[in-house]
């Protein structure tokens, strides 16, 4: 609407400069913090500074006031570059379009989010910008229809932007920017974080779609259709699986003894089956390493998909609950946090789970820091495994998830002192103190949980592994590890515990697409499913048989192992041994022993 007062005066500048100065005023927080690229090629900063036009405009168009607009559009950016900026510290990533599917956590587990997030003296400074900016005169020469047209052009134009039409894909064109996608860090400094995001959105779509009742009726039926099977549920054990946040072995860092953080870690491992995780994750993505153990999907080869529940799960697909409901057992998932989190209220059903246990069930005394403790999710599990039946609980902790670098409520608890060998600063410091002690926590409830199952009367299994190395690329990246590679290349640990057997001291380095295998195999369940051939593949690649996967196209998809025995591995003695990579203890990593590892974890095996 025109002013009601055309006579009042007007300050600042004349319409023309003030709208030329707004307009300006909106590229100096890109070029300003190097958020343009360090090409610092003029399409990549136009690409970068462009989409910032759109809200600019809208709000120009809603306020009339060219400043207000610059200020609204300026507070964010700062949250835009803030996220990218916390991301590329705590993940070694920038933003990328995936992280929209996950924008639903915000609402769900903000306290999660907030705890990252240290406000800079700039955006207070840019608030009181906005107040002043309230006070600032209209402007004159603006009138309704120049505002609605304003307003269609920007509103079409985010529309278009966001569902993918033209103009954009044109404009953000990998051959026009040259953006390097493969390598997400280097893409986002070279071409600006902006300018990759849109890159990668305009040609990658990622959602997970509203739950699938009809289809998740009829996998139900199907399964109470199905004939009796050959491994009854009363020959079955009940089957535990704890994906442990952030576990590591801090053995493998140079000058770091296991045996000083993780004592039980090292002495089970002397024990039981056991041995190195290759895990699709690096400090944090958490549901890519659990979505690699469900499903066997190898991620590790889709670098883009952060989120594979959002991608991927669209609906019932084959899964490791599905199998162990197919052969009698109830499947529970634990969690003790917001079930909506990722969204696994939505997938999980999915992926064959029955029950989910969430955070409601713990109390405010059952958390340790700012997560409900391991030894707490213990109790539960020991709940779970008592109804009647024979049951698979896959429980996923929280205790030990990021930040660490700000003081966290455990109380009066001395943190452990670091080796003499790691050299941190004061922040490094004590994030790497509290990790170490909710680690040395993690590790005590597993040796408690490993003596309530030995001791147990019915036959059990325990499968523990790391989800991922913590999320401190800030601090991580810059120490020594043993193997002398980087800190994105290292394993995570993984145990196998079976209270039906006599221990048995075998270690076996997989990926974490392969575990499920190994735990099916274990539990004495060898089907036709995805999970029998990645199990014979792993123990013909370790036998040292050569192995070709033949696909027959017939009513469904069927896949046979056909394995031509080469001349087996034989022992000192001339017998052939069982299947077993030992090594010595304590465990030191070799560039040798990497190279086995890498074979082992290599689909092709070595060559």
């Amino acid at each position: 609407m025109p002013d009601a007062n055309p006579a009042t005066p007007r300050i600042g500048l004349r319409t023309f400069w003030r709208l030329v100065i707004g307009a300006a005023a909106i590229a100096v927080m890109p070029v300003a913090t190097g958020e343009t690229g360090t090409r610092h090629e003029w399409v990549l900063v136009l690409a970068n500074i462009l989409p910032w036009c759109l809200p600019w405009l809208l709000f120009l168009a809603l306020l009339r006031r060219p400043f207000a607009a610059t200020v609204l559009t300026a507070l964010i950016q700062i949250g835009v570059y803030a996220a990218n900026a916390i991301k590329l510290e705590q993940l070694g990533l920038p933003i990328l379009p995936a992280d929209l599917a996950a924008l639903h956590n915000l609402w769900h587990a903000p306290t999660l989010f907030l705890r990252y997030v240290d406000v800079h003296p700039a955006f207070w400074g840019l608030l009181l910008c906005l107040l002043l900016a309230w006070f600032e005169s209209p402007l004159a020469g603006l009138t309704t229809r120049a505002r609605t047209l304003t307003a269609v052009i920007a509103v079409a134009l985010i529309t278009s932007l966001g569902a993918r039409l033209p103009p954009w894909p044109a404009l953000y064109g990998r051959q026009q920017l040259g953006i390097p996608v493969w390598l997400p860090a280097d893409g986002a400094r070279e071409a600006g974080a902006i300018a990759q995001f849109l890159h990668l959105y305009l040609t990658t779509q990622q959602e997970l779609r509203e739950l699938d009742q009809g289809a998740l009726l009829a996998a139900k039926n199907w399964l109470a259709a199905r004939p009796e099977t050959t491994h009854p549920a009363d020959d079955l054990p009940d089957i535990v699986v704890i994906q442990s946040e952030s576990f590591f072995d801090p053995g493998d860092l140079v000058g770091v003894d296991t045996a000083a953080y993780a004592p039980h870690l090292d002495a089970l491992r002397r024990q039981h089956l056991h041995g190195r995780l290759t895990v699709p994750a690096y400090g944090g993505l958490t549901t890519r390493s659990e979505f690699a153990f469900l499903t066997a999907f190898p991620l590790r080869g889709e670098p883009a998909l952060e989120y594979p529940y959002q991608a991927l799960v669209h609906r019932v697909m084959p899964a490791l609950p599905w199998v162990l409901r197919e052969h009698g057992l109830a499947t529970t998932v634990l969690h003790p946090y917001v079930r909506q989190f990722y969204q696994r209220d939505v997938a999980m059903p999915l992926l064959g789970f029955e029950h989910f246990v969430d955070e409601s069930v713990f109390s405010a005394e059952d958390r340790h820091g700012h997560y409900v403790a391991d030894a707490a999710m213990n109790r539960q599990i020991q709940h779970e495994l008592g109804a009647p039946g024979h049951q698979f609980v896959f429980a996923i902790s929280i205790e030990n998830h990021s930040p660490w670098d700000s003081p966290r409520p455990i109380g009066d608890v001395a943190l452990p002192a670091l080796p003499p060998a790691m050299t941190l600063d004061e922040r490094g410091a004590l994030a790497m103190r509290q990790y170490l002690h909710h680690l040395a926590r993690g590790d005590q409830a597993l040796g408690e949980l490993v003596d309530w199952v030995m001791q147990r009367n019915e036959p059990t299994l325990l499968l523990f592994y790391g989800d991922h190395l913590p999320a401190m690329h800030y601090v991580i990246e810059h120490l020594p590890w043993d193997d002398g590679q980087l800190a994105f290349q290292q394993t995570t640990p993984w145990l196998l515990v079976d209270n039906r057997n006599p221990p048995t001291r075998e270690r076996i380095d997989l990926a974490a697409s392969e575990l499920a295998a190994l735990l099916l195999h274990q539990a004495g369940i060898d089907t036709a499913t995805p999970f029998a051939g990645i199990d014979r593949l792993r123990r013909a690649r370790i036998w040292g048989t050569r192995c070709q996967m033949r696909r027959r196209l017939a009513t469904g998809t069927r896949h046979r192992i056909d394995c031509r025995r080469r001349r087996p591995l034989m022992s000192a003695t001339g017998h052939t041994p069982s299947i077993k990579m030992e090594q010595p203890h304590p465990e030191r990593k070799t560039p040798a022993h990497r190279r086995v590892r890498g074979c082992a974890a290599s689909a092709a095996g070595c060559r």
